[in-house]
């Protein structure tokens, strides 16, 4: 990796850090027009397969709202909270989807004068503990847990697979590689890009009769 690039990426994570929002909220802004500004985010195959399941619910560390593009009538928990919501750590407002934004100036004004910022957990923040609070008790009544695309390597996202296995509960990990919980927490790994693997496994569910 050379230097440039290891730069690029340094500047990125900064930027969407919360004390870099403080101190200059147009990065942040910057990041999220490049994350959006080329459009064409749509559900892929692997989001469309899940829609397909009677699910007790998803909980998701990803932001951009691609579960409920599904019509999936399954309970979404965002952990790391969504860009379909903007609000302001000034005066509390809640504003529209940071997509709406983009065309005008950024970072983009609070009516209060502050800026606008999207709904999401930045690098050091927590992870609202409400949001925590519905994942874990999806998780206690689940009877089986598909893991699919994440690391599991971070808390507290990473909790609710040693929680699923303590109970006893089978964990399923669709990912190119197993996480390092694979043998600690006894998962199955079904090796694969999610958007190849979890189409098909989903149908041998739904061909079992348990879904």
């Amino acid at each position: 990796m050379d230097d440039e690039l290891i730069d690029d990426l340094v500047e990125r994570d900064a930027a969407v850090s919360v004390w870099r929002f403080h101190e200059e909220p147009r990065a942040l802004w910057s990041v999220i027009r490049d994350f959006l500004g080329g459009g064409g985010h749509a559900p892929n195959a692997a989001h469309v397969a899940l829609a397909r399941l009677p699910l007790a619910g998803v909980v998701t560390q990803n932001v951009d709202g691609l579960h409920q593009a599904t019509g999936t009538r399954a309970p979404i928990v965002e952990l790391h909270g969504s860009l379909l919501a903007t609000r302001c750590d000034a005066c509390g407002a809640r504003g529209p989807a940071c997509a709406a934004l983009l065309d005008g100036p950024l970072p983009p004004p609070c009516a209060c004068g502050a800026a606008l910022r999207p709904d999401v957990v930045l690098f050091g923040e927590w992870v609202a503990p409400d949001r925590l609070a519905r994942a874990r008790a999806l998780v206690e009544r689940c009877d089986l847990l598909l893991v699919v695309g994440t690391a599991a390597d971070v808390s507290p996202a990473a909790d609710l697979v040693r929680l699923a296995a303590a109970r006893g509960a089978p964990v399923a990990e669709v990912k190119r590689r197993p996480s390092c919980l694979h043998e600690a927490a006894g998962t199955r790994h079904l090796p694969g890009a999610a958007e190849d693997v979890l189409p098909a496994v989903v149908e041998r569910l739904r061909a079992r009769g348990t879904a």
